[in-house]
C-alpha cells in the first residue's frame, strides 16, 4: 500500500506528467500502486549517503505525451553517438530538442521525432575538441535534456564512451562512470575476469575490465543486493538490503540463475560475511546496544551461533576454516571452526576497519587514527606477534588487501588516495583524483581496481 504524504486537499495536477508531492519525513518503504483514472503513485526512500536527503511521493497521469531520457552508455563512433529516448504517456508522437551539456561550459542540441509508446535513438555530433579529450580520459558523464513540444520534457545523465579506451597510465587511475541507473552495492571479482556490484532492486551490475557494463536481472529478487563473493561451485552469494538495513538474510544465485536464500534465526542485522575456501560463511551481527555473534554458516547449510563481545564489525575467513574478525576495545579475535576463540589486544588504540587475509596465512588490518596516534596499518603473525606501522600524512586507512607480490594496498578516507606499503614498510601515495575510498580489488590483468559507491564510479589502476 502506499500512504499518500503531503496535502489531503491538494488538486490533480495537469495529465500526463510525474507530480512530485513532498511531505514531511520518509516514506518506510518503496512502494507502487495503481490509483483511480489509471494513475501511478510511487513512494520513494531518501538516501544520505548519496546526498539525497528528500523522499518524494510521486504521482504519474497519463494523458499528454513525455519524453523520456534513457541512461546508459553511448559509444562514440566517428564524432557520433546515440541518445536514447522513449515516448510515451498518450497516442501522440513525441517531437522538440535535446540539449546536452558537455562541461567546459560547452553543449550541442538537436531535435527528434519519435512515435508514441516507441523508443527511438537520436544522432548526436560530438566536437573535435570534446573527442580528443575523450579520447584521453576514455570516459566522459554528460548531462542531457529533451524537451517535447506539447508535452513534457525529460532529463538523464548518460556516460560517452570512446571506441578503445585507453589503458590506465601509471601513477593515474582510469575512471569509469556508471551510468545513472546502475547502482554500486558491493564490488568483488567474479569468474570470467569480471567484477560484480549491486545494480539496484532486483539485479546485478557485471563490469569487464574492458569497462563494458551488462545487467543481470533476478526474477523473485525484490531487494537490492549486494555481492558478496562467488563460491567454489561458481554460486554468487550476496546480501540483501532493505531500506539502508542488512537483513539477516543471505542470497544465493547458482550459475544456472536459480535464487534461494538462508535466512538465520533472529533479527539482529548483518554488520559483514566473509566466504571461506571450501564453502562455509562466517557472519558478523551486531545491534551495538547488545552483545553481538557470529554465525559460521557450512557447506551443507547448517549454522553455528557463538556469542561475542559488543559491537563486532570486519569479518575475513581464513585458510583453514577459522575467521578473523574486528571487536570493539580494540581487538582482533580469531574464531576456530569450532567456536574457540584468541583475542589479540592492540596496542595501537584506534577503530579497525579494515582486514584482510596475508599470503602465509596472517592478518591484516587498518587503524584509524584517534586523539593524538597516527593511523596504522598493522598485521598478526602466525606466532600471535602483532606489528603497527603509523601511516602519517595519508589519512585515514579503509579497505585492504595483500598482493601476491607481498606488497600491501589500501585506500583512504577524505583523502582519496590509494596506498601501497611495501613488505619492508616503505609507503608510496597517489591521489586518486575522482574516486572516492571504496572496495578495493586485485584486476585479472594485474591492475589495481576499486570502487566508489558515493560517486557511482569504478576505476583501474596502474602503478
Amino acid at each position: 500500500m502506499v500512504h499518500r504524504r503531503g496535502n489531503p486537499g491538494d488538486a490533480p495536477d495537469s495529465s500526463g506528467h510525474l507530480t512530485v508531492i513532498r511531505g514531511p519525513g520518509a516514506p518506510a518503504d518503496i512502494n507502487i500502486a495503481l490509483g483511480p483514472e489509471g494513475s501511478i503513485w510511487i513512494s520513494t526512500v531518501s538516501d544520505p549517503i548519496k546526498g539525497v536527503l528528500d523522499a518524494p511521493l510521486l504521482r504519474y497521469e497519463p494523458g499528454e505525451p513525455g519524453v523520456e531520457v534513457q541512461p546508459g552508455f553511448a559509444t562514440v563512433r566517428d564524432g557520433r553517438f546515440e541518445v536514447q529516448l522513449s515516448c510515451g504517456g498518450s497516442t501522440s508522437a513525441c517531437s522538440g530538442g535535446v540539449e546536452i551539456a558537455l562541461g567546459h561550459k560547452q553543449s550541442i542540441s538537436g531535435t527528434y521525432r519519435i512515435a508514441a509508446g516507441s523508443d527511438e535513438p537520436v544522432t548526436m555530433a560530438l566536437p573535435a575538441r570534446e573527442r580528443q579529450r575523450l579520447a584521453q580520459s576514455g570516459y566522459s558523464r554528460v548531462a542531457v535534456y529533451a524537451s517535447a513540444d506539447g508535452g513534457f520534457g525529460g532529463s538523464s545523465e548518460i556516460v560517452l564512451r570512446s571506441p578503445h579506451p585507453p589503458p590506465p597510465r601509471t601513477g593515474r587511475p582510469l575512471v569509469m562512470p556508471l551510468p545513472e541507473d546502475v547502482e554500486l552495492g558491493g564490488f568483488v571479482r567474479g569468474p570470467g575476469a569480471a567484477f560484480w556490484t549491486g545494480g539496484g532492486i532486483g539485479r546485478f551490475s557485471r563490469i569487464l575490465p574492458s569497462g563494458r557494463v551488462s545487467t543481470v536481472d533476478v526474477p523473485g529478487l525484490g531487494v537490492e543486493p549486494a555481492p558478496l563473493g562467488f563460491g567454489p561451485h561458481r554460486e554468487l552469494w550476496f546480501f540483501e538490503y532493505s531500506g539502508y538495513q542488512v537483513e539477516p538474510v543471505l542470497g544465493r544465485l547458482a550459475p544456472g540463475g536459480k535464487l534461494s536464500r538462508v535466512r538465520l534465526p533472529g533479527e539482529t542485522r548483518l554488520q559483514d560475511a566473509s566466504l571461506g575456501p571450501s564453502g562455509e560463511i562466517w557472519v558478523v551481527r551486531s545491534d551495538y546496544a547488545d552483545r553481538g555473534e557470529i554465525d559460521r554458516i557450512s557447506a551443507g547449510g547448517e549454522i553455528s551461533r557463538f556469542p561475542v563481545g559488543v559491537e563486532p564489525g570486519a569479518i575475513v575467513a581464513g585458510r583453514d576454516g577459522s575467521a578473523w574478525f574486528a571487536e570493539s576495545g580494540p581487538r582482533i579475535v580469531h574464531i576456530g571452526p569450532s567456536g574457540e576463540m584468541r583475542t589479540f589486544h592492540l596496542p595501537h588504540k584506534g577503530f579497525v576497519y579494515g582486514l584482510a587475509l596475508g599470503r602465509h596465512g596472517e592478518i591484516w588490518f587498518t587503524h584509524w587514527s584517534r586523539r593524538y596516534l597516527p593511523p596504522a596499518i598493522g598485521h598478526i603473525a602466525q606466532d600471535g606477534r602483532i606489528v603497527e606501522r603509523p601511516v602519517r600524512h595519508v589519512g585515514d586507512p579503509r579497505s585492504i588487501f595483500v598482493a601476491p607480490d607481498g606488497n600491501v594496498w589500501f585506500t583512504t578516507e577524505f583523502t582519496r588516495r590509494i596506498v601501497r606499503m611495501s613488505p619492508g614498510g616503505k609507503l608510496k601515495a597517489w591521489r586518486r583524483g575522482a574516486a572516492a575510498a571504496g572496495a578495493i580489488a586485485l584486476g585479472p590483468e594485474g591492475n589495481i581496481w576499486f570502487a566508489a559507491a558515493d560517486q557511482d564510479t569504478i576505476a583501474a589502476f596502474h602503478p
